[in-house]
This record gives structure tokens, sequence and C-alpha cells, in this order.
């Protein structure tokens, strides 16, 4: 019914909001809560945002079914033609791949991810993936600046700013701009531990990784999330 559709969205946008917090655990926790939900199980939109954002989750704390998640969500938004959802099931899919240093499937990811949010003119996404690709070499950035001012979020300047770095594109303004951004905005968890890698704040990153580790009761759990955070970030 209508209840259990709500429901089932706002347990859904609550895990994206815990997640953005760094509080993983609970996130996942309440995606479980809203896995047993009705509409999760009958309702294709509403199943569709439980694999896209679970996925998300997932690929931060570094479990493998992350992958199944967002291809199956990609999928989904395709037969539901919700190029929208696609699009940010792609870019997901293709961080995790950069973060793995998959780099030849993480560009065939983002460039469908940037196909797809064209196609649901979503400029966010597209943006998005666009950052990374311009990291990958894949991507002139023509007409990205102003795209990124229009929308004005810090995480998309911060990873622009990373992508020039890494590939020894950045202007003399770079470490000033990432050190503001990094004091003044809440930045996702793999941005803004490249952006104290870049910086050379290996004691601030393992601090932060640590903290958050805590916060998993699984053993498990934590050693995932260690393993693929603890030892830096990749630029």
């Amino acid at each position: 019914d209508g209840s259990s559709d709500l429901r089932c969205h706002l347990l859904i946008d609550l895990a994206r909001v815990q997640a953005l917090s760094h509080h993983y655990a609970t996130a996942l926790k309440t995606l479980r809560e809203a896995e047993r939900q009705p509409a999760t199980a009958l309702l294709p939109r509403a199943r569709l945002r439980f694999h896209l954002y679970r996925g998300q989750v997932r690929a931060l704390v570094g479990e493998d079914d992350a992958g199944q998640d967002l291809r199956y969500a990609i999928e989904e938004a395709d037969r539901l033609s919700l190029p929208t959802y696609g699009a940010r099931a792609a870019v997901f899919a293709g961080e995790r791949q950069f973060w793995r240093q998959r780099d030849e499937e993480a560009g065939a990811s983002l460039r469908n991810a940037v196909t797809l949010a064209r196609a649901g003119r979503d400029r966010l996404g597209e943006a998005m993936a666009r950052t990374y690709l311009v990291r990958l070499g894949l991507d002139d950035g023509e007409g990205l600046d102003a795209m990124l001012d229009d929308l004005g979020l810090p995480s998309l300047r911060a990873n622009l700013l990373l992508a020039r770095a890494a590939r020894g594109t950045a202007g003399p303004e770079t470490r000033e701009a990432l050190t503001e951004l990094l004091s003044s905005s809440d930045l996702p968890l793999s941005i803004h531990l490249r952006v104290l890698a870049w910086l050379d704040r290996p004691a601030t990153a393992r601090s932060l990784v640590r903290m958050i580790a805590e916060r998993f009761p699984q053993r498990s759990v934590r050693q995932r999330f260690l393993q693929q955070w603890g030892s830096g970030a990749r630029v």
C-alpha cells in the first residue's frame, strides 16, 4: 500500500543521510529494514532505489556484493526507462573500479554514466562522471568548470581539482583551494581521503579511517573497510 511505499523510500533516504555522515554500519542496518518492506519486493522503482544506494554504501565499505547491486540498478533503470538512476549507478560502479585501479572498466562505466545522464538531462550525474574521466585522461574537461560553477557542489570541485593535480595540470591555487574545501565542506569519504592524500596528511587520514572502522560491530566488516582505505586513498 501507499504507507509501505512511503516508509520504504523514507528508509532509503535516511540511509543515504547516514552514509553521508560516515555512519555506514547504521546505514546498512537501515537498508536491511528497508529490504524487509513489502514495497521493496513489489514495486520496481523502490527496488531499484534500494539496490542503487545499498550498492553505493557496500562499495564504500568494501563489500564485493556492491558490484552486483550496482549492475542490477543499471539493468533495472534501463528496463524502467529511468536513465538518471542508471547514470548514478554507473558513476558509483566507475568510482569503485577507479579505487581498485581497474581503469579500463572504470572508463567504460563512466562513459556509460555520461550517456545515461545526458539522456536523463541529469547534469549532476554527468559532472560526477566527467570529473573522474578527466582523472583517467578520457575527457578534456571542456565546459566542465562552468557546469561545476552552476551546480555549486564542493565535492565536484574537489574531484576536478584532484583530477588535474594527478594529471599534472593543476594551477598554483590548487593546494589552497583543496585545503579550503576540506575545512569548509562535508566531502564524501573517498574524496575526503583523496584530498588528504594529495595534501600529504596521512596521519589525519588514518585517524579518520580508524574512527569510522570502530563503528562497525562486526570484525569482518571492519577488516574489509580497513583493507580498502587503511593504506590511503588513490589520488
